[in-house]
């Protein structure tokens, strides 16, 4: 489980991504988001919570901007011509309690340094794709 994020502007840093790293945000996303809300239980296919897990703690807080992450990833993926029902029916869902939490929309853990090493990362894992 990994949250790539290779702009601050969220759509940006969608279409960059490759096919399979943009699926995962989305479907990834949904899984820490459903599990900081504590509604794993509710979602069409129910997930077990992963709370603890480091990338959740990275958005712990700022489930609202999480939203929004997995939003743009979802817009990409439909963009490029893909389908995905179960995402969207469950991100529908998950808007209703993400608008109850009042959390913080902007993450100050992205940063520059944060961008330029998923960058990075992404490089060296495929670099045909990632390319310098």
């Amino acid at each position: 489980m990994q949250t790539w994020i290779l702009d601050k502007n969220y759509a940006v840093s969608a279409s960059q991504l490759d096919r399979r790293r943009l699926g995962a945000q989305i479907y990834e996303g949904i899984h820490v988001l459903a599990s900081l809300l504590e509604v794993n239980d509710k979602l069409v296919t129910p997930k077990r919570s992963v709370k603890n897990h480091p990338v959740a703690k990275f958005w712990q807080g700022y489930e609202y901007g999480l939203y929004w992450y997995i939003h743009a990833h979802f817009v990409e993926w439909c963009k490029r011509g893909y389908k995905s029902d179960i995402n969207r029916r469950n991100m529908m869902f998950l808007f209703d309690y993400v608008l109850d939490k009042n959390s913080e929309t902007v993450n100050p853990k992205i940063t520059d340094n944060l961008i330029k090493l998923h960058k990075q990362v992404l490089s060296n894992k495929d670099e045909e794709f990632y390319g310098n």
